[in-house]
């Protein structure tokens, strides 16, 4: 009896082991130390400054999610994201993987500490994270809001590449958006299009620094009609071969009751200016122009209170504002004088030179004391008026002077 007692203890023992074993991995596979993996993981984010607020849990044995949650970062409050679903899937002997779903974001403030703050938020690495329907808002109160749809975000080194579907700001509206974004030093350069060196729009934003934040668009010199396209602009084809290349600067005080401090200059060659016939010896194609910038009582007009423009003969000085509403639209007015002798030696060589230099030689010799008046200066004045949908139609206004004839109707 002992010996088979002994016998059947022998066969029973291995599978009993076996069975226990198979028990212990079961539950250890199933309640293993992966199950704390999403606290772990929601600890060490902590303790890099990614503060989240867990919303309605639902537990699964390899995954665990959360609905509603809500992710910020300590050292910069004006970053919030909201996910409509936060899920970790938590497998044994494999690295925790987390995907977000329906994700916003909205920031809110001056863009160089929040680049700040995020590029270092995405530098940490605690596990896989997949991302997908992500949207992000941006509120400025200088800017107002700027919406961006279907982003997707890429580390490429120190640098990001965001892309997005479709992006909003006022009445303005741009598809397929590119932008690089690169730490230099303290500040940030944020290239659209392509890489910062090749990006023809490039936008430098400067930490705050003697009151006040700066911002400098730079454009590079390039064609006008597909830079005026991205805002909805088309020109037409007397634009072709019409370019652009200046910047708009851009003061903001840390103070929100002050207001920000702006200028634009910009050179234009090659532009059609939509004067009648005779007049390219006096007007020319290229000009430049310099104004401050001031934004007016309510966000989408700026006003441009002292417009200087040069052109090859005439300054024209005026006043003029931007509107970037449903329906973008600029106006401008300006004018200026030239005395007969300006003329003479401002005019390039053509007809109009020599009629001016004809009337001047046929002048007497006038005396202080003389009471021959002196003709009267040639004056030029144009009322501009340009915008999406509306065309592009400056009004010139011209007293011709000097020997010169009046412009062809």
């Amino acid at each position: 009896w002992r010996a088979d007692a002994r016998t059947r203890l022998a066969r029973v023992m291995p599978i009993t082991l076996l069975f226990m074993l198979g028990t212990a991995g079961t539950l250890w596979f199933v309640f293993g130390p992966h199950r704390g993996s999403p606290t772990r993981l929601i600890a060490a984010a902590a303790r890099h400054g990614l503060l989240l607020e867990s919303g309605k849990k639902e537990e699964g044995w390899f995954s665990s999610s959360w609905r509603s949650a809500k992710l910020s970062l300590r050292d910069a409050p004006g970053v919030t994201v909201e996910m409509g679903m936060l899920r970790f899937d938590h497998w044994p002997f494999v690295s925790p993987q987390v995907t977000v779903s329906q994700a916003h974001v909205r920031l809110r403030g001056e863009p160089v500490p929040l680049l700040a703050a995020i590029t270092r938020a995405l530098r940490v690495e605690l596990a896989e994270v997949a991302v997908t329907d992500l949207a992000v808002i941006y509120e400025h109160r200088v800017l107002g809001r700027i919406a961006f749809d279907g982003v997707t975000v890429e580390a490429a080194g120190p640098s990001l590449l965001v892309e997005a579907e479709r992006a909003h700001a006022g009445g303005l509206d741009w598809p397929d958006v590119r932008l690089f974004i690169e730490p230099r030093k303290d500040m940030f350069v944020i290239g659209w299009g392509g890489e910062v060196a090749s990006a023809r729009l490039q936008l430098s934003c400067f930490p705050p620094a003697g009151g006040a934040a700066r911002w400098l668009l730079n454009v590079l010199h390039q064609p006008v009609r597909p830079l005026l396209g991205r805002f909805g602009w088309d020109l037409g084809e007397a634009f072709a071969g019409a370019q652009v290349a200046g910047g708009i600067s851009l003061d903001v005080p840390d103070d929100p009751a002050e207001p920000p401090r702006g200028r634009v200059q910009f050179v234009f060659d090659g532009w059609p200016l939509g004067a009648p016939a005779g007049s390219k010896a006096v007007l020319g194609r290229s000009f430049s122009l310099l104004s401050n910038l001031v934004p007016a009582a309510y966000g989408s007009r700026w006003e441009l209170p002292r417009v200087a423009i040069t052109m090859p003969v005439f300054s024209l000085v005026g006043q003029g504002h931007v509107d970037l509403d449903r329906r973008p639209a600029l106006a401008l007015t300006a004018q200026g004088e030239r005395v007969c002798r300006e003329l003479g030696a401002l005019l390039p060589p053509s007809p109009e030179r020599d009629q001016v230099q004809r009337f001047l030689a046929a002048q007497p010799n006038r005396s202080r004391t003389s009471a021959v008046k002196p003709p009267l200066p040639a004056r030029l004045a144009v009322q501009v008026r340009a915008g999406a949908g509306a065309g592009y139609r400056p009004e010139w206004t011209y007293r011709p002077a000097c020997g010169l004839a009046p412009w062809a109707e």
